[in-house]
C-alpha cells in the first residue's frame, strides 16, 4: 500500500511509531520519493594531475558524454571473471527512470550488452561464489566511442565507487547528506580542495558547493534540501587541488529524488 505523505506531516500519518520519513522513503511507501546511494573513490590524486573527478577510473569523468546512445560493452582485465556484472542505465535524455541489465562477462574478451543508453554510473559484480569477488577491474564503455568509460570497478570491491549520477527527466534531485575523506602514505599533514561539477542537458558545466578536507577533519554535511539538482543535469563531486601526491580521495552522499 502506498501513502502520498510528506516530511512536514509524517507524524500524522497511518504509520505505526518509531519511524522516519528517510525510512518510509527507503521502504519505498513514499509516492514519487526514493533514494540515491552514491559512493565514489580516486585511488591516486596528484599535484600535478588536477582537477579529478571522485570515481574509479581516476582523471576526469568520461561518463557524461554529450552525443547519441550508443551500446554498451563490458570486460574484466582478468580471464577469471566469468559472473555476472548488473548495471543501471539511462537510455536517452527522455528517460524517465534507470532501467537494469545484467549481462555474463567472458573475462578479458569484450562483452555486447545488448542494450544502448547515454547513462551508466554504477553496477555490481557476482561471481558465482559465496567469498570470491571479481578478480580484475571490471569496465563499461560505449562500443563506437571506446573512450566514453562510465565506470572502472576495482579489483576485489563487487561494485563501481563513481560519485557521479544524472538526474533522470521528470525528476528533481536534493543531496540529503555528504561525508568526503583524503587518505595518503606516512602521517603527513593533506588536504584537498573539492567543488560539485555540475551540467545541465544542453548547457555548460558550472562548479559549486566549494569545501576543503583535510586528513585530520573529513568533510560532513547534513544538506536537507539546501539547493535542487534539475532534471536532465550531470553531478559529480571534483577535486581541484591536493598538497601531497598519491593521494586517495572518497565522497559519498545521499540523495533524494523525487517525481516533478
Amino acid at each position: 500500500m502506498m501513502y502520498q505523505i510528506n516530511r512536514l506531516d509524517f507524524y500524522q500519518s497511518p504509520f505505526p511509531q518509531p519511524t522516519t520519513f528517510e525510512i518510509e522513503v527507503g521502504k519505498g511507501a513514499v509516492t514519487g520519493a526514493s533514494w540515491i546511494l552514491k559512493d565514489g573513490i580516486n585511488f591516486d590524486v596528484d599535484t600535478g594531475s588536477v582537477p579529478e573527478d571522485i570515481w574509479d577510473g581516476s582523471g576526469v569523468y568520461t561518463g557524461f558524454p554529450t552525443g547519441a546512445a550508443q551500446q554498451f560493452v563490458a570486460v574484466s582485465t582478468n580471464a577469471g571473471d566469468t559472473g555476472t556484472l548488473t548495471f543501471y542505465y539511462l537510455e536517452d535524455a527522455n528517460s524517465t527512470e534507470y532501467k537494469t541489465r545484467t549481462v555474463t562477462l567472458n573475462g578479458t574478451t569484450p562483452v555486447l550488452t545488448g542494450v544502448s543508453g547515454i547513462r551508466c554510473n554504477y553496477g555490481f559484480y557476482q561471481s558465482g561464489g559465496a567469498t570470491t569477488f571479481n578478480l580484475g577491474d571490471i569496465s563499461l564503455y560505449h562500443q563506437v566511442t571506446t573512450t566514453n568509460v562510465f565506470f572502472r570497478m576495482p579489483i576485489g570491491y563487487g561494485q563501481s565507487y563513481c560519485s557521479g549520477v544524472t538526474i533522470p527527466k521528470g525528476n528533481i534531485g536534493y543531496v540529503f547528506s555528504a561525508t568526503s575523506s583524503i587518505r595518503g602514505a606516512g602521517t603527513t599533514a593533506q588536504y584537498a580542495d573539492a567543488i560539485i561539477w555540475t551540467r545541465r542537458f544542453g548547457g555548460s558545466p558550472l562548479l559549486r558547493n566549494a569545501y576543503t578536507l583535510t586528513n585530520n577533519t573529513p568533510y560532513i554535511e547534513l544538506l536537507e534540501y539546501a539547493f535542487a539538482i534539475p532534471e536532465n543535469t550531470d553531478f559529480i563531486p571534483r577535486v581541484l587541488a591536493v598538497s601531497t601526491n598519491n593521494s586517495i580521495i572518497q565522497a559519498s552522499y545521499r540523495l533524494l529524488l523525487l517525481k516533478l
